[in-house]
């Protein structure tokens, strides 16, 4: 409440005086630093903050022009602010830039800039400058982070795989398309205990509830998981929960690395074709004269990955080259159709 004895204008002058004084708290202790200056870019006012930012005290500060605080590759930029600005086509602009401290290292910096106006005409500016230095160290270390764990994930000897909380997978590399003879647009969006031979699945299905709750943040089995053609391949899986910032399940980052080779669906004896029927349409492809090229577009896969059937086939072949490795194929009648008559 206000004291009814004092007057009016006492009053006023008292409010006034409160808020220069929270202004005067406000601007002494930001952790932001704060620069004010003229029209013309002369400093008048800077905080405690932007003489720890500048490296330089206040009196060295005040002598200086806010340009000479600017990178010089930022000037122009700079410039083009404070013009729009003084012509009234701006009154607040926030922008990234770089600052040169006492030593000539270069800040990066987040800047917004404000005009101040006393009876609409424009008599100084005043910015808020903030650091940018952790912030760019935290991004690099995210993106140094996330080319690691892609290195990883790409590694051409191990399956991996990304799941949702339900076991949908999200994302699958190339060795775990591989390993199961299936194509990535196969596998994503599929339900990883789909995949899972019905023997193993109980087992996963409580193991990975056991994840969810928390009641563990890993978990090995060794499991038998169905491949393209109905075969299944027996590998270890690790499966790892990666949480939220909020502690929820947010999704899994299993690893799949085969134990042994994959076993038949059904009892065959010695003349059963050994090779995939990805690998079959490759070789057949071959021996009838295409391109690596051609395979891929007409199979909608890469020629890296045709590169990978043809070695896989060979080496089931016992073969030296893919040429000897397309003879074999089509001696035991395993190619469809198959004119043999290349040359390497």
């Amino acid at each position: 409440m206000y004291n009814r004895s004092v007057r009016p204008h006492a009053r006023l002058a008292q409010t006034a005086s409160a808020q220069d004084e929270n202004f005067r708290v406000l601007f002494e202790s930001s952790s932001d630093a704060i620069f004010v200056g003229l029209p013309d870019g002369t400093l008048t006012a800077v905080n405690p903050s932007a003489c720890k930012l500048m490296g330089r005290s206040q009196d060295e500060l005040l002598r200086l022009n806010a340009r000479d605080l600017v990178a010089p590759e930022w000037l122009d930029v700079v410039d083009q602010h404070a013009s729009r600005k003084l012509e009234g086509l701006e009154r607040e602009a926030l922008y990234e830039l770089a600052f040169l401290d006492s030593a000539g290292t270069r800040i990066p910096v987040e800047m917004r800039s404000t005009v101040i106006t006393v009876d609409n005409r424009i008599v100084g500016m005043h910015a808020v400058v903030r650091d940018m230095r952790d912030r760019r160290r935290a991004e690099t270390a995210l993106q140094e982070s996330e080319l690691r764990f892609q290195s990883a994930f790409d590694a051409p000897l191990v399956g991996m795989m990304l799941a949702s909380p339900d076991g949908r997978c999200l994302k699958v590399n190339t060795a775990l398309c591989q390993l199961l003879d299936r194509e990535e647009r196969d596998l994503l969006g599929a339900s990883f205990a789909d995949l899972v031979h019905p023997d193993d699945r109980g087992e996963i299905l409580e193991l990975e509830q056991s994840m969810l709750a928390g009641h563990r943040p890993t978990f090995q089995a060794r499991i038998r998981l169905r491949c393209l053609a109905g075969r299944y391949v027996k590998v270890d899986l690790s499966s790892s929960l990666v949480r939220d910032a909020g502690g929820l399940p947010a999704y899994a980052i299993a690893q799949v690395i085969q134990c042994e080779p994959p076993a038949p669906a059904t009892p065959v004896d010695e003349v059963e074709c050994p090779l995939t029927e990805r690998e079959r349409q490759v070789l057949t492809r071959l021996a009838k004269g295409h391109t690596t090229a051609e395979i891929a577009a007409v199979l909608s896969i890469s020629q890296e990955t045709v590169h990978t059937y043809t070695r896989r086939a060979t080496s089931k072949l016992r073969a030296r080259t893919r040429t000897q490795a397309v003879v074999k194929a089509a001696a035991a009648g395993w190619l469809d159709d198959a004119e043999v008559g290349l040359s390497e």
